[in-house]
């Protein structure tokens, strides 16, 4: 029977829990590790500190779950698995074309700007939605205290 090293028992525990992305730092003592992801069909991510390697790879896991249930392997819903897909599409062309315009005129500042505004604009209808939903749409036991509705009024109206 052949000894495995550490790492290639690090990638077997990999393999056997079907992680196919791997994000990290590459350095000297990691070396080892990252010349056996490929073979493992595992992909590894370099990312520039650990704080990004963790938001990343929580990021990835809840998007790609999200989708998979849009597209109804969990969802009965015919609505779902016809529009996601059709606003993902339109939101995919939307951005090519916006982007499309500023860049042919050179200037990225208006696309900001236009971000920024828009922003600006959004944000407090998402926040009256958000303070509605709070205060009436949960149970008693998690509604929040006086002093936070008050709070959430301040920077609404503020």
């Amino acid at each position: 029977m052949t000894k495995m090293t550490t790492e290639e028992a690090f990638i077997k525990v990999l393999q056997m829990h079907g992680i196919e992305h791997s994000f990290g730092i590459i350095g000297s003592a990691f070396m080892a590790i990252s010349d056996l992801f490929p073979k493992a069909g595992i992909t590894f991510w370099d990312v520039a500190h650990e704080t990004n390697g963790g938001l990343i790879a929580d990021g990835y896991t809840r998007a790609t779950n999200r989708i998979i249930e849009l597209f109804g392997e969990r969802n009965e819903s015919k609505t779902s698995k016809k529009s996601y897909p059709i606003a993902v599409i339109t939101l995919i062309v939307g951005s090519f074309i916006l982007i499309e315009i500023f860049s042919s005129r050179g200037d990225f500042s208006i696309l900001v700007n236009l971000a920024t505004i828009i922003s600006f604009l959004v944000a407090p209808v998402i926040a009256i939605f958000n303070h509605y939903l709070v205060t009436k749409k949960i149970d008693e036991d998690f509604k929040p205290s006086l002093w936070l509705k008050t709070l959430s009024y301040m920077g609404i109206f503020n």
